[in-house]
């Protein structure tokens, strides 16, 4: 049985891969960059995969799933962040070269930029990448279209799940509701996200394994303003609404829309979301009693 290799394989989305594709009787050998915690089922190779030579012991692969990342906590860290991508990049991209195999690259829906439409935003949109952590994705993406085993980059739309180390909106909600603490939005709270269960996306990987190569919008087409995600955290932990409240701040970003057209996946990859934003939350909520 040939092997797919997760890089990052204990982060938010390389653990559902592996998780994934331990469920679809897949031998797996996964990156981590510090010992401790895994999968059942999984291998692990503990590597810094910003050093040169960190994959040097892979020899065979028959397909990469790319989920490794530093990621920018803030805006003035995110030139430091590229960097770190940068050299993880090419790390990955040795690895591809030497083993033929075709790579999977968890990117991201953010790299359209803002958008104010209600059309949904398709795969053939021009990039606009804000900031040096989005721009560097978006150069990888260019790189990688160039290996000779295969691309496919699913560009996936704010995955969120148990564990989730990234501070996002979408945990700051939760946890304010679970602590009964005031949970407020800026200006009308109108500006839309689009969150992804992170078993969803993970799902759009192991079909895309025998897919064709390209480019797929993976999101759950369930765009939810900021507002009405503070009033699904607090239905999700039994909190009382008038914890919801405006900030009494404008928001510089109102009305941005997060609207992506899913079709390709739909029709390449047989993909579909299952689980919906409040089910997410419930389950959330449910991880962070126990």
């Amino acid at each position: 049985m040939s092997v797919v290799l997760v890089c990052g394989g204990t982060g938010l989305v390389g653990s559902a891969v592996c998780r994934a594709l331990v469920a679809a009787e897949r031998e797996v050998l996964a990156t981590r960059h510090r010992r401790g915690g895994g999968t059942d089922g999984v291998a692990f190779l503990d590597a810094d995969l910003t050093v040169p030579g960190a994959l040097g012991s892979v020899t065979e692969a028959e397909a990469i799933v790319h989920a490794a990342a530093v990621l920018a906590t803030s805006f003035e860290r995110s030139e430091a962040a590229a960097a770190a991508n940068e050299a993880i990049d090419r790390e990955v991209i040795a690895v591809a070269e030497r083993t033929g195999a075709h790579l999977l690259y968890a990117s991201g829906t953010s790299l359209y930029g803002a958008h104010r439409d209600a059309a949904p935003v398709a795969e053939s949109a021009a990039l606009a990448p804000r900031g040096p952590y989005l721009e560097q994705k978006a150069r990888a993406e260019e790189r990688f279209a160039a290996l000779a085993g295969g691309f496919t980059a699913l560009r996936l739309s704010a995955p969120y799940g148990p564990g989730q180390r990234a501070r996002t909106v979408l945990q700051l909600f939760v946890g304010r509701a679970l602590a009964g603490k005031p949970i407020e939005y800026f200006g009308a709270g109108t500006r839309e996200q689009d969150f992804l269960w992170t078993d969803d996306a993970a799902d759009a990987f192991v079909r895309a394994l025998g897919a064709p190569a390209g480019t797929y919008n993976v999101a759950s087409g369930e765009h939810v303003s900021m507002r009405d995600l503070a009033m699904l955290a607090v239905d999700a932990s039994g909190a009382d609404p008038a914890l919801v409240r405006a900030a009494g701040w404008p928001d510089p970003e109102e009305g941005l829309t997060a609207r992506f057209d899913t079709s390709a996946a739909r029709s390449a990859l047989g993909w579909t979301p299952r689980t919906p934003l409040g089910e997410g939350l419930a389950r959330l909520v449910e991880a962070a009693r126990t």
